[in-house]
């Protein structure tokens, strides 16, 4: 009865004989109770270690042997295996994942007995990597994200080094550990490192410490990532280098409108005494848009909003004097004239040499066109 072996015939007595046998009552008892002591002893990211003790109850003299079945939260599928001893290690697990663990003792008939039921979790082996969110001449704003929710979160351990800019490799001995306190539910925490060297190369690495029920939990650091902090805030230095382009365009410019005026009055000089009159009244408005447009420029120059001006090359396009993306037009002669003024003064290959219809086309004369290009 004990090992499940025996069926009992039950046979009711009557007076001074026996009645025909009662029909047979079958019975199986279990063939242990639970084991006891079931815990975890340690976690990595592809292990799971256990133990506990024998049950308090078993059937007398009935060997037997422990099943474990492992099974992951939300899945059928297991891993099984038998084992004689009380501390076992079940390995081939997948990282970061929680399973469910029993125990129970089996017979060499395959009979068991009753179930105890543990959850594991095997460790994360590194955090992913981290955010920098802002960076300033003594301050490096952070973000852990991706924090595993299912265990009992503790701290983060930051360790800073100083690094060369250029090799990138470590050029302290002295590391700095900071703890940032973690709140437990949240995936995801944002820190800042203070007090830092004004453009300074520092290497960061970051370490979970955690719990799973009563196991500490550790992570393996990240690759150490550098950052570099900036130099009197980027400020000051990103200034002088607007100040210095500043200068170069605004002298650039001038040289430019300097040389269309003296051309400009040049070919004044030059033309037909008859149409002079005509040509003079063309030339005042020349010069009234062109300095309208090179006001607009010097306003894009200081915004930094202004394109490089390039002459455009035949077959990209034809453009009237009044399109949008004209930058300057010089009046010249003939195309050849227009051409060599591409090279000496815009220093461009080609020009485009335009004749508006107003003009008279007998007298020759053109605009040498440059467009933002």
């Amino acid at each position: 009865i004990m090992t499940g072996t025996l069926s009992s015939g039950i046979n009711a007595e009557y007076d001074a004989g026996f009645s025909a046998p009662s029909p047979v009552v079958t019975c199986r008892t279990s063939l242990s109770s639970p084991v006891t002591s079931l815990h975890l002893t340690s976690l990595t990211s592809t292990s799971i270690s256990l133990s506990f003790s024998q049950p308090r109850h078993t059937a007398p003299g009935a060997p037997f042997s422990y099943r474990i079945r492992v099974r992951p939260d939300g899945e059928s599928e297991e891993l099984t295996m038998l084992v004689d001893g009380g501390d076992v290690t079940v390995e081939g697990l997948q990282e970061g994942t929680v399973y469910g663990v029993s125990v129970a003792t089996e017979g060499r008939d395959g009979v068991q007995g009753e179930e105890r039921v543990i959850k594991a979790m095997t460790v994360i082996e590194r955090l992913q990597s981290h955010e920098v969110l802002k960076v300033t001449d003594s301050r490096i704003e952070l973000a852990q994200r991706g924090l595993p929710t299912e265990l009992s979160l503790d701290h983060l351990a930051v360790s800073v080094v100083q690094m060369d800019r250029v090799k990138r490799a470590v050029v302290s001995d002295t590391w700095n550990n900071i703890t940032i306190p973690l709140t437990q539910g949240l995936d995801e925490v944002k820190f800042t490192l203070n007090d830092l060297v004004p453009g300074t190369t520092y290497g960061i690495q970051i370490k979970l410490h955690a719990r799973f029920g009563e196991l500490p939990v550790v992570t393996n650091p990240g690759p150490l990532a550098p950052v570099t902090t900036e130099i009197n805030g980027g400020g000051e230095e990103k200034l002088q280098r607007l100040v210095e382009e500043l200068k170069r365009k605004v002298a650039e410019k001038v040289s430019v409108v300097r040389g269309n005026l003296d051309r400009d009055l040049a070919s004044l000089a030059s033309l037909d005494p008859d149409c002079m009159a005509e040509r003079a009244q063309e030339m005042v408005t020349v010069l009234e848009e062109r300095l309208e447009r090179n006001v607009t420029v010097m306003q894009q120059i200081m915004t930094g909003t202004l394109s490089a001006g390039i002459c455009t090359h035949p077959g990209a396009g034809y453009y009237s004097v009044e399109d949008s993306n004209l930058i300057e037009s010089r009046l010249c002669k003939t195309e050849a004239e227009c051409q060599a003024m591409c090279k000496t003064i815009w220093n461009c290959e080609t020009g485009v040499w335009q004749q508006p219809a107003y003009h008279n086309s007998d007298n020759g004369h053109g605009w040498c066109l440059m467009y933002k290009g």
